[in-house]
């Protein structure tokens, strides 16, 4: 089953937002209780830097990487997780980057999320 959520940087998020953003996302990564890491078939830890921050489940647990740049990269982004167990570690991190940094992302995902009551961004 498809799962996607989708999300574009409007502009260049400032780099004392987008720490702020890395620093929170981090905290999150470290908690996970799924194996997070830089690919799915590449066992290194996550990537989370001053320009992006990039991860994936383990093995079958992984799906799309999910890549998210300080700078606008592409006009649109998306990230397939199949609800896979590295999901909730996307959708923390979507919304945290919305939270910091509101009028830089937009935010949309696949139908409701039960786990969050309704829409996931909405």
């Amino acid at each position: 089953m498809g799962y996607t959520h989708y999300f574009r940087m409007n502009k260049e998020v400032p780099l004392a937002l987008w720490k702020k953003i890395v620093k929170k996302c981090k905290a999150i990564i470290e908690k996970a209780d799924c194996p997070l890491q830089f690919e799915c078939d590449i066992d290194t830890i996550p990537e989370l830097n001053h320009e992006f921050i990039r991860f994936n489940g383990k093995g079958n647990d992984g799906h799309d990487t999910f890549y998210l740049s300080r700078v606008p990269v592409y006009s649109f982004n998306f990230c397939k997780t199949a609800r896979k167990p590295y999901d909730k570690y996307v959708v923390e991190c979507l919304k945290v980057c919305k939270q910091v940094a509101p009028s830089y992302v937009e935010l949309s995902s696949d139908g409701d999320y039960e786990d969050d009551g309704g829409k996931i961004f909405g």
